[in-house]
């Protein structure tokens, strides 16, 4: 039993590390989420779903900040949920090739 709260604190850490990485354009308040969702304050913050990680949050200045892609696709389909890796990585960049780091690396540490 403690293992799997260890692994669901781990798990919940990094989750809120990665997304206060985002660019803070990326999230809505709760007044904001409640409204495009179509429900008062009240009924988000009680939704039990909401509540367990259906839609990805985190607090910024002691405020719970709700992530705007996690609410569209809540709103869409009813999860807000998707793969995080998602987030390590803007569509709009391409990705560095492993050569490219690997060379890098070794330049590096060259004498």
């Amino acid at each position: 039993m403690e293992t799997a709260r260890a692994f669901d604190d781990h798990a919940e850490a990094l989750l809120d590390d990665m997304l206060k990485k985002q660019p803070i354009r990326d999230f809505l308040t709760a007044s904001e989420t409640a409204a495009a969702l179509g429900i008062t304050k009240q009924a988000l913050h009680k939704n039990r779903r909401i509540r367990h990680g259906f839609i990805y949050r985190t607090s910024l200045g002691g405020l719970a900040v709700y992530l705007k892609k996690s609410v569209e696709l809540y709103k869409k389909k009813g999860d807000g949920r998707f793969p995080l890796s998602e987030l390590a990585s803007d569509p709009g960049e391409k990705p560095a090739s492993t050569r490219r780091v690997v060379d890098s690396v070794y330049r590096v540490h060259e004498p």
